[in-house]
């Protein structure tokens, strides 16, 4: 029986020329176990591309861009914030703290040594940039933001519609 990249398992699986693995990494020092996913093709990858997810979301929404990526020979992370989609905890009651050490671990997943690109959408895009700005140290080929969850400083002065035209 031939299964979808989208359906639950743990382990590795060939859809074509495309590999998926799925796990759960867990991390003692915060008591989490965070669901992550690897999305590449069977050849070398000539860049990596983290996903992360919005509030209430999951990784596995990302499944089909994820293996669109792959086949174009980039290697695609994705994962489920602490308390959302299969990782562990409290649904949906997640620090900013939390978020970052789910993050990190993330981070920690990734092989060295290609071009990374993260790729965020609302809630993650928030998230990615808040981290970001703490941690310039981190080498990025560039950074997607789809209607990320973000907000203009008050110093702006900016009005509603002006928020809305630098938002969108």
């Amino acid at each position: 029986m031939e299964h979808s990249k989208q359906e639950f398992f743990e382990g590795t699986q060939t859809f074509g020329d495309v590999l998926v693995t799925k796990e759960f990494l867990e991390d003692s020092e915060y008591r989490s176990r965070i669901f992550h996913s690897v999305v590449k093709a069977k050849g070398a990858p000539s860049c990596t591309a983290l996903i992360v997810h919005g509030f209430a979301e999951h990784s596995q929404r990302y499944m089909d861009f994820a293996t669109m990526l792959a086949e174009q020979s980039v290697e695609v992370h994705l994962f489920d914030f602490r308390g959302q989609g299969l990782s562990s905890g409290p649904r949906f009651s997640g620090s900013l703290k939390n978020y970052f050490e789910d993050f990190v671990l993330i981070l920690s997943r990734i092989p060295k040594g290609l071009p990374l690109f993260i790729i965020a959408h609302s809630m993650g895009g928030g998230i990615v940039t808040s981290f970001l700005k703490q941690n310039t140290h981190i080498p990025l080929a560039g950074v997607i933001l789809s209607n990320p969850c973000i907000d203009v400083p008050t110093y702006t002065k900016a009005t509603l519609f002006q928020k809305f035209a630098i938002l969108s």
